[in-house]
C-alpha cells in the first residue's frame, strides 16, 4: 500500500497544493519553513483524522481561511481469496504487506503489478471553522470515525519523538497507544470505552471532594468496567 496523491486546501501553510508519489521510496527536500513538516502531517491527518502536532483541529486551518481540505488516494494491492503473494516467510518486508489467517506475512512489489490488482481509494477529510470535521471514504461518510483507524497505517518521526525517552510514561503510552490501535481494532475500542470511563470516574471523584462525601457502590460501578478494559 502506498500514498499515490494528496492535495491540500488552506491546510497550515498550504492555500493550495498537490503531491505525487511512488510507490517506493520518496523524499521531501526544501528550506526550513517551506512546508515540509506541514506536508507530512497532512498525510498523518489523512490515515488519523488528527494532526500529529495538535489536539485542536481548527489549528490545522490556515490563517483567516474559514476551512480545510486535505484530499488523497491510497492504492492497495487486492488480494483474492486464497492467494498468496511474494515468495513466503521470512522474505523481507518491502511495499505492501498482505496478511493470511495464518500469522505469516508476504510480500510483494506492488509497482510491478498491473491495474487489475490495485485498488484506489480516496479519502476526504474536511473541516469548517465552528462545525464538526467530516471524514469520506470513496465520498461516502464514516458513521464512526473510529472505523478509519488502521486502514492506512501510519507512523510519524518527528523531532520531539525524543519525548519518548526524555518525559514521563504518559508519553511512551500514548505513543504505544497509537500504534496498537492501528494495528488492533479491539484494542481500539478498549481504549476507547476506557478513555471515556475514566473521564466519567475522575469526574464523579471530583464531585465527591466538592460534597465531602464517598459513595463507594456508585464508585464501583465505574471502577469494575474500567479494570475489565484495562
Amino acid at each position: 500500500m502506498y500514498l499515490e496523491r494528496i492535495s491540500l486546501t488552506h491546510f497550515k501553510s498550504y492555500e493550495s497544493a498537490a503531491f505525487r508519489f511512488s510507490s517506493r521510496v520518496n523524499c521531501l527536500t526544501g528550506p526550513n519553513g517551506s512546508g515540509k513538516t506541514n506536508l507530512l502531517d497532512a498525510i498523518y491527518y489523512l490515515s488519523l483524522t488528527k494532526s500529529a502536532f495538535t489536539n485542536q483541529d481548527a489549528a490545522s486551518i490556515q490563517h483567516e481561511a474559514e476551512f480545510m481540505i486535505v484530499d488523497g488516494v491510497f492504492v492497495k494491492q487486492v488480494v483474492r481469496s486464497g492467494e498468496r503473494v511474494g515468495s513466503g516467510e521470512g522474505e523481507e518486508l518491502e511495499n505492501s504487506i498482505v496478511y493470511d489467517k495464518a500469522p505469516h506475512y508476504h510480500t510483494a512489489d506492488i509497482s510491478l503489478l498491473t491495474t487489475d490488482d490495485l485498488k484506489h481509494e480516496q479519502i476526504t477529510v474536511s473541516l469548517q471553522r465552528g462545525q464538526r470535521k467530516a471524514v469520506l471514504h470513496d465520498k461516502k461518510p464514516y458513521e464512526r470515525l473510529s472505523e478509519h483507524i488502521g486502514r492506512f497505517p501510519v507512523v510519524l518521526a518527528a523531532p520531539n519523538d525524543t519525548d519518548l525517552v526524555r518525559e514521563g510514561s504518559d508519553e511512551r503510552r500514548k505513543f504505544f497507544d497509537g500504534v496498537l490501535s492501528q494495528l488492533n481494532p479491539e484494542y481500539l475500542t478498549a481504549l476507547l470505552h476506557y478513555n471515556q470511563l475514566l473521564l466519567q470516574r475522575n469526574s464523579l471523584l471530583r464531585q465527591f471532594a466538592e460534597r465531602n462525601y464517598l459513595d463507594d457502590d456508585l464508585l464501583e460501578v465505574y471502577s469494575e468496567p474500567l479494570v475489565e478494559r484495562a
